[in-house]
């Protein structure tokens, strides 16, 4: 098994709605890991010494501070190293630098990720850079800043690749980006997608985890579930060439998403992952246990349905009704 890291998606919920996000975060999200499958997760993945790593993100992990430094601990405890991707919304000042990284540290962060680029609204950042590069150099944490440059309206092509071409950027277009940032880019051949670009489909070395405990083989894309099965046995299960979706994509990529299940498409898309998410939002309903859930698609979690030999619930008392005496 070539898995060597898995990403915790701790929370949905963010401080923003970023026209790029992959799986529709945002303030309204409200989607969240308990404490309890956090621990059986982790555990879960004692049996799979070649897993290295966890990443805790989301969403915004930071909204959720004293679990992610639960979280942290518990992970370093078993040997695991542990990085975190936030946007950064809590660097407001030195002083609360420290507050929210020091528990971190000490239970035993390795790694911190910031997200920094135009998608972004946390331009505070930038003033910031030296304090937040000094304290983690003071604790001895790895810091490293993510970003995507927006493409430009109607890019030309920044170059071209046995015919499949790569939009200027690197944003990829799937989850909110598939219909936020789509309507000006070039867009190409829907048949010169024949492959994925982006995620070793056959082989993973890494998956995601959600807080519904979905395992994710790309977000939006899922494998098995932690709550049925343990990590281990999901990724010991996991047969790519049967997969609904994974086998179409690896025998010719999204187009062949599109061929097999005669879906419906326009001429061009902006990528493959554009062409793909697109592709897989017409198959929703027809393979509810491989896509989703339903907030990665943009779609509103479907409420739970009471079970039929399940009792009403009893209406609360009126303040001025007489208390019931046992009889």
């Amino acid at each position: 098994m070539s898995l060597n890291a898995v990403h915790i998606l701790l929370t949905y919920r963010c401080t923003d709605a970023c026209r790029h996000c992959f799986v529709f975060s945002g303030p309204h999200q409200m989607a969240t890991f308990t404490q309890g499958r956090l621990h059986t997760v982790l555990d879960q993945l004692r049996r799979m010494p070649e897993v290295r790593w966890v990443y805790f993100e989301g969403g915004e992990p930071f909204l959720f501070h004293p679990m992610l430094v639960e979280a942290v601990s518990h992970a370093t405890k078993l040997g695991l190293a542990t990085a975190v991707v936030t946007n950064g919304y809590w660097i407001t000042s030195e002083r609360d630098v420290g507050l929210f990284l020091r528990p971190l540290v000490a239970a035993g962060l390795k790694r911190l990720q910031l997200s920094v680029d135009d998608v972004h609204k946390y331009r505070r950042l930038e003033h910031m850079r030296d304090q937040l590069l000094a304290q983690c150099s003071n604790h001895r944490l790895t810091l490293q800043f993510l970003g995507v440059d927006l493409p430009e309206p109607n890019a030309e092509p920044l170059e071209a690749r046995e015919g499949r071409y790569v939009t200027s950027g690197e944003i990829m277009f799937r989850g909110r980006a598939a219909l936020t940032l789509t309507p000006d880019q070039a867009l190409w051949d829907w048949e010169s997608f024949d492959e994925c670009p982006h995620e070793l489909l056959h082989a993973p070395m890494r998956v995601h985890i959600d807080p519904h405990g979905y395992v994710h083989i790309c977000q939006g894309i899922v494998i098995g579930n932690v709550d049925g099965e343990p990590i281990d046995a999901v990724m010991e299960g996991y047969d790519p060439d049967a997969h609904p979706v994974v086998g179409p994509l690896l025998r010719g990529g999204p187009a062949a998403l599109v061929q097999e299940y005669e879906l419906d498409h326009e001429e061009g898309y902006a990528d493959a992952c554009h062409l793909c998410y697109m592709a897989r939002s017409q198959l929703l309903e027809r393979f509810p246990e491989q896509l989703g859930p339903p907030a990665v698609y943009g779609l509103r979690e479907p409420k739970r349905r009471r079970r039929q030999d399940q009792p009403k619930p009893k209406p609360a008392p009126k303040a001025n009704d007489e208390p019931a005496t046992p009889g």
